[in-house]
């Protein structure tokens, strides 16, 4: 339905994944909006709108992604203090509801929604809750992986939304076309790209389009939640 696969994403990173969709001979449609599916002999088949114009898809599976929600049900937080809605429950800084002593970890407090996180929260939570210092997780600082071929792995500000932000920054780019492990794998066409703040250098966002992304995201999300100058990463051999 929106005019780019992957919204959230870096852009410059989804338009060269999606260039390789293309070349796998992958058929993409964006700004489009589903009418309805059919049984059909063959399949099913998709019918929607594109620019006004009706048009149709038939294949062997449909797959309907939209998303993940929080499962509230049977919670019975109506019961309580707990506020709520559709993106789940409302919690603070340290996680804990308006309800005193209910805390929300995980899915259900809301995106973002991967285990990884969840495990962060809990971890923070249980220190908080026996008295010592937590360091909760914050959300800029959160690692994520799309696990498409190649992988794409995130953590941090995008260029366009440290932009939109008002933050003066700058792109660095490593084009995996000069790496000779890469070249070794034929994973080649790659490229990693580093937000960092001009005024002081620090970086605020690692995006990568590479096979193995995951395994670059923990030295990026240190990188980004300890606030790494970008000649600190430029001067340590890798």
């Amino acid at each position: 339905m929106l005019p780019d696969i992957l919204q959230p994403i870096d852009r410059v990173l989804t338009r060269r994944l999606q260039e390789k969709l293309l070349k796998y001979g992958i058929r993409i449609e964006t700004g489009v909006r589903i009418e309805r599916i059919e049984a059909a002999p063959g399949g099913p088949r998709v019918h929607y709108q594109k620019d006004s114009i009706a048009e149709s898809v038939a294949g062997q599976v449909v797959l309907s992604v939209v998303g993940r929600r929080p499962n509230l049900d049977n919670l019975e937080l109506e019961t309580t203090k707990v506020k709520f809605d559709s993106h789940g429950i409302k919690v603070d800084d340290h996680l804990a509801t308006a309800e005193p002593h209910i805390y929300a970890i995980g899915d259900v407090a809301g995106q973002p929604m991967f285990a990884h996180w969840a495990t962060a929260q809990a971890q923070a939570l249980a220190s908080h809750l026996v008295g010592w210092k937590a360091e909760f997780p914050s959300r800029e600082h959160n690692p994520a992986v799309i696990f498409s071929y190649p992988e794409i792995g995130t953590v941090g500000l995008s260029e366009e939304v440290a932009r939109a932000a008002g933050l003066c920054v700058a792109v660095v780019e490593y084009n995996f076309a000069t790496d000779a492990r890469a070249q070794i794998a034929a994973e080649a066409q790659g490229v990693l790209r580093i937000v960092y703040r001009t005024d002081n250098g620090a970086v605020v966002g690692v995006h990568a389009l590479v096979e193995g992304a995951a395994d670059l995201m923990g030295e990026a999300a240190l990188a980004v939640s300890t606030g790494t100058r970008i000649s600190d990463i430029m001067n340590t051999t890798h």
